[in-house]
């Protein structure tokens, strides 16, 4: 098993489910988290696309897989740095279970398209990255089969979110987020450990994420490994 191919496969899908048209080696989403991903990054045509679409909107931000030629494209479009991810993978068979910080901890699988479940999910997650996740790409794509949305519980406060897409025997974790009032409780170590305890117990090989700097010991005390970096960056007009 390809660990980095899985990750990249599983990150794309989701951002499929938020939404998202083609245009000739691009795939962009139509609405938040507003990200350009190259199909086919070595081609003129995708960089034809990729100025095609900063001339109107320089909203976006391009992904560039560990094996994108970054010095190309940053020369053809004079591209600015931007966020950093490291994609991390942990084979499930080398997962032990393990318990929760807190027993009164309560992890809620919300009901697939409920409006007052996923407005909470929203507003917590929101909270904790600090921008804006949209209410309406939050809801459509929790119509999917592949997406399931958490909330964190203590003493019926949520406290936490977290996201996952199950395909091909992976389990993507995504929104791991914990409000600036919740944290350095234990909340998103807690989140982590109830989700690779529910995973252990289905037959999925593989949970991938991609984690930021901040993010990193957290994972890697779970038992992730990293497979490579993902690098975002802004357009220019």
């Amino acid at each position: 098993m390809n660990l980095l191919t899985h990750n990249i496969d599983n990150l794309t899908r989701l951002w499929q489910a938020y939404g998202y048209y083609s245009k000739g080696g691009l795939q962009v989403n139509t609405n938040w988290p507003r990200k350009i991903w190259l199909v086919d990054p070595t081609s003129d045509f995708t960089t034809t696309d990729l100025k095609s679409i900063s001339k109107h909107d320089a909203s976006y931000k391009v992904a560039l897989w560990p094996h994108t030629n970054n010095r190309k494209l940053k020369s053809y479009l004079s591209l600015e740095t931007g966020s950093q991810l490291h994609f991390m993978s942990l084979m499930m068979t080398e997962y032990s279970p393990r318990n929760p910080s807190s027993a009164d901890l309560v992890l809620q699988k919300l009901p697939v398209v409920n409006r007052q479940y996923i407005d909470t999910f929203v507003d917590v997650c929101s909270n904790g990255f600090g921008y804006d996740i949209s209410p309406e790409v939050m809801y459509s794509a929790s119509t999917f089969s592949e997406v399931s949305l958490y909330l964190l519980y203590q003493n019926n406060s949520p406290v936490a979110t977290a996201l996952t897409y199950v395909e091909n025997g992976v389990c993507g974790i995504y929104q791991v987020s914990v409000p600036n009032l919740y944290r350095g409780k234990g909340y998103a170590k807690s989140m982590m450990i109830m989700l690779l305890n529910e995973i252990k117990k289905s037959d999925l090989e593989t949970a991938t994420l991609q984690a930021s700097m901040m993010g990193l010991p957290l994972y890697a005390n779970l038992g992730f490994q990293e497979n490579g970096q993902l690098r975002f960056y802004a357009l220019r007009h």
